[in-house]
């Protein structure tokens, strides 16, 4: 079937406008997992951020080739256009190295290498403005930014590798959306197009290809940001000792989770007691005092403890509602923000899987740890 010109051009700029509002609101999505957790001082997070500002530029630069494609017939409007579009997509880079210049990156990429990218950044946008398309300089700086390609896998392959749990499988989402959304873009290149030396009809037909690849690497990146969670830091999870649940009213344990098989001698050179049974119930028994104490000294039961340092341990705090009288002990080798906020989710998915035990936990005579057990099969999944 042969499309007159008109509607050919209607049908190419319809999709590709289509696939381009997709793939800007993706890029919204990122910016906005960056600013959801942005008051908890996520370092790591800012990587979301420079994601969001590549896919909303590099989209704003297809936007321009495909309507400079289409409409614009007058050369020098069309390269002036294209510079446009050009000098978004190069600055893209620039902005992902420039958020993620924090010392916290320096375990990802080294501090000389980062400065690299950021002054590297500089050349394809000054050769872009300085210079007339297809020039020798300007397709020179253009083919700087695959440097910068090159350091983003690196840069993924580096988070996949440190990171656990849902964090590596995002993460690794995100690389096979970046990927799909590279290749689609080969259908699209006029320079590709030339070297498999395709018809005008297979040409076309590749194009709207290239789309639906493009569509599906939007749809992955989606889920991948979707409901992205916070990344404090790397490898804290080692750090991870013991869980203990209480019920403030009975002072019993009523679960407690081993992240790690803690050896005796770390037992006495702590001075905690992190077995099962009576182990379990000092232990409960002294966060309460503890808790019991302070109310004490300030007079107030609204002070609560929110942290502990025993020996070369922390225990970290959490409590629940008056409804739900419980407290969230996590021991720690190492102090790290990520557990806080790993307690927090804890409690939220505790209170959440078990509200209606919960509700009625006064009335539960004895063994109320029986009744929690399987609550370690969602701990495991979490970490």
């Amino acid at each position: 079937m042969v499309f007159p010109p008109s509607a050919v051009v209607e049908l190419k700029f319809v999709v590709t406008l289509g696939v381009i509002l997709v793939g800007w609101e993706i890029g919204a999505y990122f910016i906005y997992q960056y600013f959801r957790t942005r008051e908890q001082h996520v370092e790591y997070n800012r990587v979301l951020l420079g994601y969001g500002f590549l896919l909303i530029l590099g989209y704003f630069c297809l936007l321009i080739i495909t309507f400079d494609d289409l409409f614009i017939t007058d050369p020098e409007f069309s390269a002036v256009f294209l510079k446009i579009g050009y000098a978004a997509v190069l600055s893209s880079p620039l902005i992902l190295w420039g958020f993620t210049y924090v010392p916290q990156f320096k375990n990802i990429l080294h501090p000389n290498l980062h400065r690299f990218l950021i002054l590297k950044s500089f050349i394809p946008i000054l050769t872009t403005i300085l210079f007339p398309i297809s020039t020798p300089l300007f397709n020179a700086g253009m083919a700087l930014i695959f440097i910068d390609t090159i350091f983003l896998l690196v840069l993924q392959i580096k988070f996949i590798q440190l990171s656990v749990a849902e964090i590596k499988k995002r993460f690794l989402m995100i690389t096979l959306g970046e990927i799909l959304l590279m290749v689609s873009m080969l259908f699209g290149a006029e320079l590709f197009m030339t070297v498999l030396n395709v018809g005008e009809d297979l040409a076309f037909n590749l194009y709207f290809v290239g789309l639906f690849i493009m569509f599906i690497g939007e749809l992955v990146t989606f889920f991948a940001v979707l409901d992205f969670p916070p990344i404090l830091e790397l490898k804290w999870q080692d750090s991870l000792v013991k869980l203990v649940i209480i019920n403030q009213r009975s002072n019993n344990c009523i679960f407690s989770y081993d992240f790690i098989e803690v050896p005796d001698s770390y037992e006495t050179e702590t001075h905690l007691k992190l077995e099962k049974g009576d182990k379990n119930k000092l232990f409960s028994g002294g966060i309460l005092g503890i808790d019991s104490i302070i109310a004490a000294i300030t007079d107030t039961k609204e002070e609560k403890i929110k942290k502990i340092k025993q020996g070369e341990a922390f225990i970290f705090l959490e409590y629940g509602s008056d409804i739900i009288p419980l407290t969230y002990a996590l021991v720690i080798k190492e102090e790290f923000e990520s557990a806080r906020y790993f307690l927090r989710a804890l409690k939220r998915q505790f209170e959440s899987f078990y509200r209606e035990i919960l509700s009625n936990l006064d009335q539960i005579k004895g063994n109320e740890d029986i009744f929690f057990s399987s609550f370690d099969i969602i701990v495991n999944n979490m970490v």
